[in-house]
Formats: C-alpha cells, sequence, structure tokens
C-alpha cells in the first residue's frame, strides 16, 4: 500500500466518522441561528444610529448673543 493510500484511506475513515454522527447538530444549528440574529440586530442598530445621527445634524442651535 502506498503511502497515498494510507493517508486517503486514513482521512476517509476520519471524515465517515463525523459524517455520521449527528451529536451535535442541533447545537451547529442554534450558532447559526444565533449568528444570524447578531448581524440583524447589528444591521437594525446601523441603520437607526444613522437616522439619529443625521437628525441631530439637521438641527439648527442659534449661537448665543453676546451681552
Amino acid at each position: 500500500m502506498s503511502e497515498f493510500q494510507v493517508v486517503f484511506t486514513y482521512l476517509s475513515a476520519l471524515m465517515a466518522r463525523f459524517r455520521d454522527d449527528d451529536r451535535g447538530s442541533a447545537t451547529a444549528q442554534d450558532l447559526v441561528m444565533i449568528g444570524v440574529a447578531l448581524v440583524a440586530a447589528a444591521v437594525v442598530a446601523g441603520v437607526l444610529w444613522a437616522k439619529l445621527k443625521g437628525g441631530a445634524e439637521n438641527v439648527n442651535v442659534p449661537a448665543p448673543a453676546a451681552p
């Protein structure tokens, strides 16, 4: 058996072990959903920040008059 065949067989067996194992799949799905929720919250926060900053810059505050 060549070295390539040994490495290929070992990696195939290793990947089959993880491919056939369903443990942790719920955790992976939860992590993906939490990631999507965090990205969505960051987008909403960015839009709100831009709206608030733009509204604050448009407020005309008169300069105080000298006594």
